[in-house]
């Protein structure tokens, strides 16, 4: 570790106005307009302190925020000197933050994190004989523990599912499990905990993908039904915890994939409701408990909503949207995409208070831009002080790939509103398009380029209005080769 001497030059402050947007620290100090800054990423939040990985002269490492310029700092510097140890898939679970990281033997080890350095360490790492980690991914939190996956390099038939509390006696295999038709390794398994059991889709050779539960023990680990029996799979996923329940998207060969509930036992769990009558399927793919009544989105059917019965679901408004329904002071809000011409599309914000009636166009969010689908959208959304807040593009620019403001919305038609501000027909002042929105003591967390420190981190209480950097601290930034007290 190193320590670091903090030098500031300050500059007079007026009176800071309610609604402004402030640079947090500028940790990598630049004199070229075009340099990266700390470039922070994967942004999380515990216990009124936000952790992200950052770069600077240590590489890229794992930074600590209290929301001060003097509480930001390394938490360690996992690999020594200017070689990076990349952290990535930051996890929050119980008091500790969760991550991979290298530190120059070997591949991406699990680590974990309180906030201090002796507190970092690395939590798992499995070798085999060319010296190289195994496969480490799908870091998930299941309360105050971690559950994730390990292919070990010497098995190319199985993966199996793991759980830490964070100690390296608390850190064991649960089952084995067949590698096909599972996550990806940088995304979390897909996991629901109600009362410290955690439930998940798992797949097994045996029982193909199936609903299991567990309470992070393997006696504690079972199979909640066999939907589909033998190696067929009846379980597809989307687990969502509603009214105590959880509802997923389960798999017959009578009634193809439809929307199902369980609350824990074999008995209880059932199909909710055959949306397409039939082996033919309506393919749920969320569920979000809004009031009492659950919505049901189907690419293929739209949305719907349910009380938990056959006779109680029904259709609110068949529509395709691009973006996943959120709940804001119950009500529904989804973000759809419009193909105006081959190349041009416009973004519609909705709403809906499960009727038809009810659902209706809000505003539109962009028209008529060039951007790739994988960057384009709607990030977060982030509910704060009844207002949902979220990342769209500048519409009265072309070429806005990189050109993302924060915006509002009360739910209202009227009640739209830009938080951050892009200065005219330039490309600085903008938060980075791959930028997700974090919550932490009362203020919203995200990176932004300005043009002058490159991409640093940031904050807004997020009111709208005369929009600017309250401090600048590009001055004189210190970091000497010694250790870090």
């Amino acid at each position: 570790m190193h320590s670091r001497l903090l030098i500031f030059i300050f500059s007079s402050l007026s009176t800071i106005a309610a609604g402004q947007i402030s640079l947090l620290k500028d940790i990598s100090p630049i004199s070229e307009p075009t340099s990266t800054g700390i470039d922070p990423k994967n942004i999380v939040s515990l216990n009124n302190r936000l952790y992200f990985v950052g770069n600077s002269k240590y590489g890229r490492e794992l930074y600590i925020s209290d929301g001060t310029p003097t509480g930001t700092r390394i938490v360690k510097d996992i690999f020594p000197g200017h070689e990076s140890s990349n952290p990535r898939n930051l996890t929050v679970a119980g008091n500790l933050v969760y991550f991979l990281a290298t530190d120059g033997v070997g591949d991406f080890k699990l680590w974990r994190t309180d906030g201090t350095e002796p507190g970092t360490f690395m939590v798992l790492a499995i070798e085999n004989v060319n010296n190289t980690s195994s496969f480490i991914g799908n870091l998930t939190s299941g309360g105050d523990k971690l559950y994730f996956s390990v292919y070990p390099p010497n098995f190319n038939r199985y993966k199996h599912l793991w759980v830490t509390d964070g100690t390296i006696d608390g850190t064991y295999v649960i089952k084995e499990l067949a590698v096909g038709n599972n996550n990806l390794e940088s995304e979390p398994l897909d996991l629901i905990t109600l009362q410290n059991v955690s439930y998940l889709t798992l797949y097994t050779e045996a029982n193909g993908g199936e609903l299991w539960r567990t309470d992070g023990t393997v006696s504690g680990t079972s199979i909640v039904k066999d939907i589909s029996p033998g190696s067929g799979s009846g379980c597809l996923g989307s687990l969502s915890n509603c009214n105590g329940l959880i509802y997923f998207t389960g798999y017959s060969v009578a009634n193809g994939a439809e929307v199902w509930r369980t609350d824990g036992t074999e008995a209880g769990t059932v199909m909710v409701a055959d949306v397409v009558p039939g082996p033919n399927s309506s393919s749920p793919s969320q569920y979000i408990q809004i009031g009492s009544d659950v919505f049901i989105y189907s690419i293929f059917e739209g949305i719907w909503k349910t009380n938990g019965t056959s006779a109680g679901t029904t259709l609110v408004k068949k529509m395709t949207i691009y973006e996943r329904i959120v709940e804001l002071n119950g009500a529904a809000y989804f973000v759809t995409i419009k193909s105006t011409s081959l190349t041009s599309f416009q973004c519609e914000l909705w709403r809906s208070d499960g009727t038809p009636e009810g659902t209706t166009f809000l505003n539109r969010l962009s028209s008529g831009q060039y951007v790739r689908w994988s960057s384009f959208g709607i990030n977060g959304p982030l509910k704060h002080n009844g207002y949902l807040y979220f990342t769209a593009p500048e519409s009265n620019l072309p070429d806005v790939s990189n050109r993302y403001q924060i915006w509002r919305t009360d739910g209202t038609a009227v009640g739209l509103e830009k938080i951050t501000t892009l200065r005219d027909n330039s490309t600085i002042g903008t938060v980075l398009n791959q930028t997700y929105l974090t919550k932490n003591d009362n203020r919203i967390y995200f990176n932004m380029a300005n043009g002058t420190s490159g991409s640093e981190l940031w904050y807004t209480i997020g009111d709208p209005g005369d929009q600017h950097m309250v401090l600048d601290w590009q001055s004189i930034l210190l970091w000497p080769e010694t250790s870090l007290s």
